[in-house]
């Protein structure tokens, strides 16, 4: 919804659509919530504050609840969802108003059908939902029927690698494969992307190496305001070279980073945060980096190998 607001606190009258009453506002400042009442004009909030001289055609009593913005949900697996799932009432009814799809290098767009549809790309959907070898194209698609929320989307470096590639994912790329994959890229981000993402944790990306993902993240620069996002390599025991690797790509491609669900896995690493995060505010001082983490305990991924 957008938002044109207005802090009205003289009791003087206005009229409204309708009008939520009595709910504690949390306004995204920072600042302490405060009980307020809110004014809206056909899809506008037009007021905030003692509206009890305003007259609505609807009331709403929200005494009890929280009225804030809507929720930015920046780690989803969401590329097929927002398509077939117009209300994505599982998304709403949580506040979330916004979702950042084609995460951990998976994503419906850009992929070229018929060059294979090795795991986890499953997760998102079945080899016959991609069809969308641009980004273009999935946009399209999402356009002629929005969904119930705002949707942006990462081009994620494992469709691109299988795009390119094809079965032969066991190994780095070669000079040729890596420009093709710059290309896609390059084509993806006109067409909207916000950035790319990779998941070097399992196939197919896990024999890419360092230099590979820098190259391909380098096409970044060429635009405004994208960023790199990763399923860092390890999320265990070697989960601090993961990082350090992660911060090595942001500097050498001149790109923004985000670490994806940051966590330390495993018993022994339990306590490790301490650590990662010194690591993450230690490359802060030197690029832009930042992180996402989910707030349960349970986690899932694919098997390294067959």
């Amino acid at each position: 919804m957008a938002s044109k607001i207005t802090n009205n606190t003289d009791n003087g009258a206005g009229r409204c659509h309708f009008k939520i009453i009595n709910a504690l506002v949390i306004d995204g400042s920072g600042k302490p919530g405060k009980k307020a009442d809110i004014a809206v004009e056909s899809d506008r909030i037009v007021a905030i504050g003692e509206l009890q001289n305003w007259s609505a055609d609807e009331t709403i009593d929200a005494s009890g609840y929280i009225a804030s913005p809507g929720f930015i949900d920046v780690h989803t697996h969401d590329d097929l969802a927002a398509l077939n799932t117009r209300d994505m009432s599982f998304k709403v009814s949580q506040g979330v108003t916004s979702v950042i799809a084609g995460n951990c290098g998976l994503s419906l767009a850009p992929f070229e059908s018929g060059k294979g549809f090795p795991p986890p790309f499953p997760i998102l959907g079945n080899e016959s939902d991609f069809v969308f070898p641009r980004v273009a194209d999935y946009r399209a698609k999402f356009e002629s029927a929005p969904a119930a929320l705002n949707l942006a989307l990462l081009a994620g470096h494992s469709s691109m690698r299988v795009t390119v590639m094809g079965e032969s994912l066991q190994q780095g790329a070669s000079k040729k494969q890596i420009e093709a994959m710059r290309e896609i890229l390059r084509c993806a981000l006109r067409d909207g992307c916000i950035g790319v993402s990779t998941g070097l944790d399992y196939p197919p990306a896990i024999e890419s190496t360092t230099s590979e993902i820098v190259e391909i993240a380098s096409v970044l620069k060429e635009f405004d305001n994208r960023i790199y996002v990763s399923h860092i390599r390890n999320e265990a025991d070697q989960v601090l070279e993961a990082i350090e690797e992660t911060l090595e790509i942001g500097r050498r491609a001149s790109t923004a980073v985000v670490i994806s669900h940051h966590k330390c896995s495993g018993p022994k690493n339990y306590g490790r945060s301490v650590e990662t995060l010194a690591a993450i505010e230690s490359g802060r001082a030197q690029q832009r980096v930042g992180l996402d983490v989910y707030p349960y305990i349970a986690s899932s991924t694919t098997y390294n190998k067959p």
